[in-house]
């Protein structure tokens, strides 16, 4: 494989040890639409930000005080900060907290007693970084984009953890062995239906925010790869984190004031979550002229109560609540139109909760709003473009001067060290790699990037999505049985204060579902979070006029949410979206939680003008698959498969990754989960678990499962063979490409 060469001789032979993604070497940034519109920048001004960003996420990493709480300072009495009833975290810590005897990143990353020494676990100090849970995923995000070229899929990324052996904690900790043990990629690694019991933890977004780096001013495709990423490790509040924050990052370029960086993020995001609603809580704050301490201390009593996580969220691990602690600090650093650097840093490292991973994203931001070049020169001083970044695995104490055990790290293939400028030179390549790939140009120092939109998403409006107003307002039930029940519940919520529980008792034809306006023609992604079920089927469906699409799911999850999404085109510009139940005799009754309804349209995300459908029966298939008349398939036909039994065709493939959909029916009433080997061009990519359906499911657009494969341009071949013991029945196979921007 080839690679672009770094500037940094001493990473030569690393360059040459690379071998994720190797059986595709055809694989060219070709761009397939012609002449673009594109804008003219300065490649010496889009290296320094760069250098400047990743720099800036250092001192950030450094400086912030991480779950400063009383569990961690015993006996101590005088520490000046607030501990908010219900919690045992100190935050809105005081002034004298910064900087300490005049040490820059002073901040407290593990276990410390407050005051009495700067650090006690120094992942940050003079001329020295060593690999975090806020690092060490990010710089392998940079070699995973140069081992795959502009173009990286699903199969790349899990590819990568499998290679590098990553180690990480939270949602991160289950992706190598999921990987290597199931054969799953993203989305699969990040959902707790698949085994990833921590995908509520905060990694989705402090290990992806960089990713925006990547894209200056390449707005969607960053969009598009964030989503994809982000998704590898969680699911839920901090996949929309991670999301929010790499276009953040990818803003910062234009940008250097923060509020509006925000502003424009935001336009592009669902509204109809907390995360939203503690930025507009915050941004109330900070226009009333409430000072920054009182407004972080009301972030925290609003939101301490992420009740996946128990008890340790008295210690701050709320997502919402650091990401309100992001927010305030870049809001009250910004005045007159501009966001001051330390500023910035020194509020969301006083603030405390997850204060090193908040800090670290705020000073990825302002680093790349000021460029290396414009740091206040005490930060340069400290750490700079020559500092060594250490991949600390425990193996390699002597050289990195500090002894503990293993956190997060690469454990094979990886550099035990890089310099910053390295890093950054990586970065400044991929990012070359990406303009090229898009049809703009590299012509000397300067860069010629296409132009991308940045227009506002269409929000879909959804009334108490998380039932968070204490009642069920904005939604309806209807049951000419009158035996179906809906009610906002405090004990069993996925996010926030309440939930709702759906009671059914005997026979009922009950719906619990909103009438939402939508866009007859585009597609929309509906979500929604569900715990409980006793093994029984429901279904997620939308409907307008005549025409109903669902999914029909049992969850298998015990005593746990699980997140059931329902990809649909609007047949209606007036639809219900919503929950029904079918099959229920006059002894049968249900209890079943939701929680956190979501909507998006995909329609500007996904370019649907691509799309290739291959039905079942027109494949290749082996001698053992059936094909079989099905009235309610597409084309009235599909194809039976039995354990090693397959299909295969040929597609073209496109730039960047593209969406394969899998449109199936289960025959077991209540099955197991199938799975199903995925090949492209005779090597294995990914293997695909087929959600179990309930035993009335029929052919339908709702069912199917969904994978993004990056191909490359040309004619490839995929092949899918069925892994498990029962029979799937196949009724066809889309593939999509994955943004419009390709």
């Amino acid at each position: 494989m080839k690679f672009k060469k770094i500037a940094a001789a001493s990473l030569a032979g690393l360059m040459a040890c690379a071998c994720v993604g190797c059986a595709r070497e055809a694989r060219l940034p070709v761009y397939e639409r012609g002449e673009v519109e594109t804008r003219e920048a300065d490649a010496s001004v889009i290296a320094d930000k760069v250098l400047g960003a990743w720099i800036g996420s250092a001192i950030g990493l450094g400086s912030g005080y991480e779950y400063v709480t009383t569990a961690n300072n015993p006996g101590v009495n005088n520490i000046d900060a607030t501990i908010v009833p219900g919690t045992i975290a100190y935050v809105a810590m005081a002034d004298k907290y910064w900087e300490p005897n005049g040490q820059v990143c002073s901040g407290s990353i593990g276990v410390n007693v407050l005051g009495v020494k700067p650090l006690n676990d120094p992942r940050v100090s003079y001329n020295k970084v060593i690999s975090d849970d806020d690092m060490h995923v990010d710089v392998l995000n940079q070699f995973i984009f140069r081992d795959n070229g502009p173009d990286v899929g699903a199969e790349d990324i899990a590819a990568a953890w499998d290679y590098y052996g990553v180690s990480d904690v939270g949602g991160g900790q289950t992706v190598t062995d999921t990987v290597r043990n199931n054969g799953y990629v993203p989305p699969y690694t990040g959902q707790s239906a698949f085994g990833n019991i921590g995908y509520w933890v905060t990694e989705s977004w402090i290990e992806n925010e960089t990713l925006g780096l990547v894209f200056p001013y390449m707005y969607e495709t960053c969009e598009a790869y964030a989503d994809l990423f982000c998704t590898t490790q969680g699911d839920g509040l901090s996949l929309y984190l991670g999301r929010l924050c790499a276009l953040m990052q990818c803003l910062a370029y234009e940008y250097e004031d923060a509020t509006v960086i925000m502003e424009k993020a935001f336009s592009r995001m669902d509204h109809y979550n907390e995360i939203y609603e503690i930025y507009e809580f915050v941004k109330s704050c900070w226009e009333s002229g409430m000072n920054w301490r009182d407004t972080c201390v009301k972030v925290v009593e609003r939101r301490v109560n992420y009740t996946s996580i128990g008890t340790h969220d008295t210690a701050g691990f709320s997502i919402s609540a650091n990401a309100g602690m992001i927010f305030l600090s870049l809001f009250y650093a910004t005045e007159n139109g501009k966001t001051d650097y330390e500023e910035a840093i020194k509020i969301c490292s006083l603030c405390g909760l997850d204060g090193d991973c908040t800090a670290a994203t705020v000073g990825g931001l302002v680093g790349a709003m000021y460029g290396y070049e414009g740091m206040p020169q005490k930060y340069k001083d400290f750490i700079n473009a020559d500092t060594p970044y250490y991949n600390y695995n425990g193996r390699n104490s002597d050289e990195v001067g500090v002894s503990w055990g293993p956190f997060a790290y690469c454990d094979t293939n990886f550099p035990n060290k890089l310099t910053f400028r390295q890093i950054a030179d990586l970065t400044v390549d991929n990012i070359e790699a990406q303009i090229l790939s898009l049809g703009g140009k590299v012509e000397g120092e300067k860069y010629f990037i296409p132009e991308q939109s940045l227009e506002p998403m269409s929000q879909v409006v959804v009334s108490n999505a998380g039932f968070e107003t204490g009642d069920t307002y904005g939604w309806k039930v209807e049951d000419p049985h009158e035996k179906t029940y809906l009610t906002a519940v405090s004990s069993v919520a996925h996010l926030g204060a309440y939930g709702a529980v759906i009671e059914v008792y005997g026979e009922s034809e009950g719906r619990i579902f909103q009438e939402l306006s939508l866009k007859k023609g585009n597609v929309y992604r509906a979500e929604i979070w569900v715990n409980g079920l006793n093994d029984r089927e429901f279904r997620f469906y939308a409907k307008g006029g005549n025409t109903t699409v669902y999914r029909s799911v049992v969850n298998p999850l015990a005593g746990r949410h699980m997140k059931v999404e329902l990809c649909f085109t609007a047949p209606a510009d007036k639809c219900e979206v919503g929950i029904t139940f079918s099959g229920m005799g006059e002894e049968d009754s249900v209890t079943m939680f939701i929680d956190d309804f979501a909507i998006e349209d995909l329609s500007g995300k996904r370019d649907y003008a691509r799309t290739q459908v291959f039905e079942a029966e027109d494949c290749y298939m082996s001698d053992d698959s059936t094909p079989l008349k099905a009235g309610s398939a597409s084309g009235g036909r599909a194809v039976n498969l039995i354990s090693g039994g397959g299909l295969r065709t040929d597609f073209t493939g496109t730039n960047g990754y593209q969406v394969f959909r899998i449109y199936y029916k289960n025959t077991d009433e209540i099955m197991e989960q199938a799975l199903l080997k995925v090949s492209l061009d005779g090597e294995k990519v990914a293997t695909l678990p087929l959600v179990a359906q309930g035993a009335s499911s029929t052919y339908n657009e709702g069912n199917f499962a969904e994978v993004c494969l990056a191909a490359g341009t040309g004619t490839h071949t995929l092949k899918l063979e069925l892994l498990s013991y029962y029979d799937i029945q196949i009724d066809k196979i889309e593939i999509t490409a994955g943004n419009r921007t390709f």
